[in-house]
């Protein structure tokens, strides 16, 4: 999962799915990049 750089801490997936839902947005996939950042992609509801 993608890291929080302002708090150095990561999110998991279900966190992700919770801050998108309140901002009305769905999880769609977790991207990786082959590297520590991965990708979250969501879509509007």
């Amino acid at each position: 999962m993608n890291g929080d750089l302002r708090r150095g801490r990561e999110h998991t997936e279900e966190e992700f799915r919770r801050l998108l839902a309140g901002a009305d947005l769905r999880f769609n996939r977790v991207i990786d990049t082959g590297c520590y950042v991965s990708i979250v992609e969501a879509v509007a509801n």
